[in-house]
Formats: C-alpha cells, structure tokens, sequence
C-alpha cells in the first residue's frame, strides 16, 4: 500500500471514494479525512528519505494501472471532480443535490439488468490515472515469493472501482468491480475477508511486507495501530461483501464499528456507524451464500435451485462452469488462514468476541421498508406546478435524512400524449425508511399535506408497486405527533444553470442567531450532536432548525423545521429568518420577499409571498388544514398583474 508523507494527496482521493461509495446518510468525506489523517505518515518528517512508504508490493515508485507513474507534486494537484463539468457529481433532474453518490440501488432488479449476472471475472481497465492499494499476505520475509493480496484502484472521479486479486505467479484478475452503470460488487464472503484482513494485519506487523518492523517511527507505528484487525484493511474492502441471510450479523456489525471506532476515534458518531452499517446489509433483498462442492456462490433466495441473480462475478453459473477461479481462490483463503493461525491472537487485539456481539446488538441494522410516492401532477382539483416531484422529494429526503429516518430519490414518472406531444402525469419517488414504518409514513403524508397534493397521490410497495394504504383526506390515520417543514435557499447549481437547486449557506445559521432576526423576544441554544438548535421566544413559542449539510463541501441540502409550539412571536421571528436570508419553506411554498430574478427564470414550483401573520395563520393551523383548503386552487391566478404577479395570494 502506497502512503505519501503528505497526507493531502489521499485526502483529495479518500474524498473522491467517499462522494462514490458511502451513500450520504452522513458526512463520509470529512469522516473520511479524519481517518486518513490519522492514519497515513507525518508530513513533517523528512528524515526517513523516501517520499512514499511501501506496503505489500514491489515496486517503488506510485503508478497507475496503465504504467504512468505518479509523482507526489501530481497528486497534490488533482483536480476535485466537483469542477469537472463530466464528473459524476454532475446533477441533473433527479433528486441528487444533497448527495454526490447515485442512489442505494446496488442489487435492485439484478434479473432485468442487461448483462447476466453470472458474467465472468474480467482483467483489469486502465482508468488515465488511478491509485493504487495493495492488500497482502504471505508467510515468507521475502515479499517476492509466494504472496497474495486483493486490491483495489481509484481514479479521481470513481468511476470505475475494481477489485483485482493476485495468487503467486499468476497475473491479475479483477473479481468485482463498483462503478455508474453496471456494478458487480458483491463477492466476499464475511468469514473470508475477516481471515483475509487479519492475515493482512499480521504481515504488516511482522515486517513480512518488505519492511522490517524493528525501527519504525511513530508515525509508521501508528499506522500498524490502523492496520491491526479489525482496521484499515476492513474499511476499504468491505464494500464487498454484502451482509447475507444466514451471516453472524452481530459478530460482523460489531467488526465494522471497531474498526471505525479505532481508525475514526471521536469523529465518527454512533448514528452515521449505523448507517455504515446498513449500507451493505443485504439480507431485505434476500442475499444468500451456497455452497458448491468445496466453493461458495452467492444467489437470491431460500433455495439454492431457484435462487436468483444478483451483481456478481460469482454465481452459480460462474462457479459451475470454472469461469470462476475456484481452486485459486480457495488457496488464497486457505493461505490467509494458515498465517493466522500461525501467530497467537489472530492478528488483531485479541479475540474480543463479546465486545464485538455488544457492539453488534447496539448497532444492530433496522429493517429498510422500500417504499414509492406516486405524485399525481394534472389533477383538476388540485394541479401541480412544474417540477413539482422535484421539489418535494428534494424536501422529503431532507427532512427524512435529518430525522434519521430515511432517504427519498426520483424515480422517474410517467406520461401520456396529449394533442401530439408528451405531457407528465406523475411524478415518481423511491424512498426507503428505516426503522419504524408507521413514523415514516406519518412524515411522507405530512410533506403531502403541505405540498397540498392531488388525492389520486399514491403510496406503493418499492418492490411490487402494489398500493399501499394512503387516505389523504383522513386527518386521524397516520396522524404525526411532530410537525416538520423544510427550509432552503433557493440557487442556481453550480454545475447545472438550467436547475434551481436546495441550498443551506452557512449564513443561515449566523442570520438566525444574529440579533436582526432574533429581536428582544427570541433566545437559541447550541446546537445538539445531531445538529439541531433550539430557538424560543417570551410568548412561549420553540421552533427547533436543523441545518446539517451531508457534504460540508458542497451547500446542497434541505434543512427541517420542526414547530414544537407555534405562537405569533415564533412566527414573526421565522417570518424575519426568511425575508433577511432568502429562505424559502418548503414544500409549502412560502416566501417572505420575492425571488431572485436568475431564480424566477427557471422552471421551478410558484411560491406564495406571506408576511408574519399570514405565516402564523397557516403555520398555527398545520398541514392537514392547509391542505383541506387548497381543493381547486391554482398557484397563479387569473387575477395575475402585468408583471405575472397574483394579486391575493400573491403567487411568484
């Protein structure tokens, strides 16, 4: 493994593989920052010579796949794919702008995909620039002779993330692959990559790697600490091995949080090791390893003839028909497991298998209820604007992800020709709540309310698309205790100028606190670990903000609202948050002063100006009452002034 004294050039990447890979339920590319700060050498020290310290491979100098080498001044000066116009943080039309990652769909309708699952393992592509780390093993000091490792390569924009195996006098072959369209990324069983990252740690500590372990500097014994199972080697491979029907989950969980908890220390908190977590947990899907003879393979199902496909270079047919390595593999795993069983303690801290099983129970995965919000958009009784399942699922993931409840993605929509062009007919929403379903869906039908959304609005099964229950007319069924809104800056995207985008400028927070807004009634609290300030006022009011980005490198973000007792002074205190930042309420739609002109040119839903009464009326009234009343209404009416300016209510 290649480490540059400078620990900027893996920060740039580490936050390249973090945008791709960890799907933004938490801050991953600061997380992972802190990590790799942590973990890789001193810049300071000089003394040691060399510019790269060399972990498990031959070679000297840093390359890429295809042979160029890769100097340290070159890495420092990698451009961020956030200013690379093709990169795959490009946002477009889907409701992606609080995220930089595509949506959790790894798995998802495996058979209808356009390559058969059971396609062979495939050599290595050379991405124009890549980086390299080398995970291996061996029993021999010399690192030349007999060694095994699995890797795998980054390039600046991910996209496209091999992981590539090599068995002793055999060339490489990439066994799994992670990328924007056609990932195959589940191949590791757990009990193998657990042997795989302990065999790893003990080379690395006995100095077998080709760098004797005598004489290391504090900086390299640090990174021993990182190396030791459960770590490091865990973190970077784990991304394939899905979590399977039939797999100790406790031992597994509790695994992954000591490695985060060990290379992370206190910047990780226990709510985004949940969602690490979660992210491979692929048992809801029906994930299950079966056995072949002496090899696994990896299916869809209870049974192993009926079991169906899923991303992977591994099934059934693979295995059956050598395509494969089957022999080699099983070698590779053997030798991990006879250099652990070589050295007392396994090659990690111990065998703490009831600290793992604690730690599993209190992370234990929740179940992932899939779900989809078919939005009607030409109802006559209540007509949607443009861009409306836009704009309210950017809200519902929002506000879903602040709770920690969940996360909300378009999905498409459908259509009908209508005098000889194609008009939307619906909008498309696939959400996914963890945890409790009912919470989640009293959330969905709040944000419906306040969206004042057509009643042939639908709610379906993420898997079957059949119709679940949703009687938006019922004020009594799924009736929330809490009531949320979402709050934004509306703006242009920087990579996107024909979207308006959710944004949350770190001036929200300052104008709130600022004596502008909070005047004589109005006091706010610290923010919460979980990033949520409290604001009251001398009438009673507390209105709770939360303005948490999951990319604190990137302004896109919806915050939430949460109106725990709404009287005339939080209203008024709201109602000035909103006309001295620009912010928008959202998905109600309500302004305290017009937008800005390069806003209005783009198609986006109308908002409503208020002023502070107004706002308390509707605010104090709530959702449902919001919703009751808006039967027939359209957003810009015939009353409209010359500049397109409704008159009452005053629609832009």
């Amino acid at each position: 493994m290649f480490l540059p004294r400078s620990f900027l050039p893996l920060v740039k990447l580490t936050r390249f593989w973090t945008d791709y890979f960890f799907l933004t339920d938490t801050p991953y590319p600061s997380l992972y920052k802190e990590a790799f700060r942590r973990a890789v050498y001193d810049s300071d020290d000089e003394e040691s010579g060399n510019q790269d310290a060399h972990h498990g491979s031959d070679d000297s100098d840093e390359e890429d796949l295809s042979g160029q080498s890769l100097d340290h001044e070159e890495l420092e000066n990698l451009d961020d794919p956030s200013d690379d116009e093709d990169s795959h943080n490009q946002d477009d039309t889907s409701n992606h702008e609080s995220s930089t990652e595509p949506p959790d769909n790894h798995g998802q309708d495996e058979e209808n995909h356009s390559s058969s699952s059971s396609s062979s393992p495939q050599r290595s592509r050379s991405p124009l620039l890549s980086y390299n780390l080398v995970f291996s093993f061996n029993r021999d000091v010399d690192p030349t002779d007999d060694t095994f490792n699995l890797s795998i390569s980054l390039d600046p924009n991910l996209s496209y993330i091999p992981l590539t195996f090599c068995a002793p006098n055999a060339y490489d072959v990439t066994i799994a692959h992670d990328d924007q369209a056609h990932w195959h990324p589940f191949v590791l069983k757990w009990d193998e990559l657990e042997v795989v990252s302990k065999a790893v740690s003990i080379t690395f500590a006995t100095g077998k790697d080709g760098r004797p372990a005598e004489g290391r500097n504090e900086a390299e014994t640090e990174m021993h600490d990182m190396y030791k199972h459960p770590g490091l080697p865990l973190l970077f491979l784990y991304r394939f091995a899905p979590i399977c029907q039939g797999d100790d989950v406790e031992k597994i969980v509790g695994m992954l949080v000591k490695a985060y908890q060990k290379v992370l220390g206190e910047a990780v908190k226990d709510r985004d090791l949940q969602k690490l977590v979660e992210r491979v947990d692929c048992r809801k899907r029906g994930f299950r390893w079966f056995r072949e003879g002496e090899n696994w393979w990896i299916g869809k199902g209870e049974d192993a003839e009926t079991a169906g496909g899923v991303y992977t270079y591994r099934s059934r047919e693979a295995v059956k028909d050598r395509k494969w390595m089957n022999e080699e593999w099983n070698v590779l795993v053997e030798e991990a497991r006879a250099v652990v069983q070589g050295v007392v303690g396994g090659g990690g801290d111990g065998e703490k298998e009831d600290e793992y099983r604690e730690l599993g129970k209190r992370f234990a995965p929740r179940e992932q209820h899939g779900l989809n919000v078919w939005l009607a958009l030409r109802e006559k009784d209540r007509p949607m604007p443009p861009r409306a399942g836009r704009y309210f699922g950017l809200t519902l993931d929002g506000v879903l992800r602040i709770l920690d409840m969940g996360r909300a993605t378009s999905s498409g929509g459908s259509s009908c020709i209508i005098n000889g062009r194609s008009v939307s007919t619906s909008d498309h929403m696939s959400i996914t709540i963890y945890g409790d379903l009912a919470r989640g869906k009293t959330v969905i039908k709040q944000m419906l309310w306040w969206l004042r959304a057509p009643m042939a609005t639908t709610l379906r099964d993420g898997s079957s698309y059949g119709e679940l229950p949703l009687n938006l007319a019922d004020e009594t069924e799924d009736k929330p205790d809490d009531i949320y809104l979402g709050i934004c800056v509306p703006d242009i995207l920087p990579d996107c100028s024909w979207l308006v985008g959710h944004t949350l400028p770190d001036s929200l927070r300052t104008t709130l606190e600022s004596k502008e807004v909070l005047g004589e009634t109005g006091e706010v609290t610290r923010p919460t670990a979980d990033g949520w300030l409290t604001v009251t006022t001398a009438d009673g009011g507390e209105v709770g903000f939360n303005f948490s980005r999951f990319d604190d490198e990137k302004l896109q973000g919806t915050g939430a609202i949460a109106l725990r007792r709404v009287t005339a002074q939080a209203s008024a205190l709201l109602h000035r948050l909103m006309e001295a930042s620009g912010a928008v309420l959202t998905p109600v739609r309500l302004v305290a002063k017009p937008l800005s002109e390069k806003v209005m040119e783009i198609s986006w839903p109308p908002h409503r100006i208020v002023d502070a009464e107004t706002i308390h009326g509707i605010l104090s009234a709530g959702a449902f009452d919001l919703w009751k009343k808006a039967e027939g209404e359209a957003d810009v009416g015939d009353d409209a002034d010359s500049d397109g300016e409704a008159s009452t209510p005053q629609w832009i």
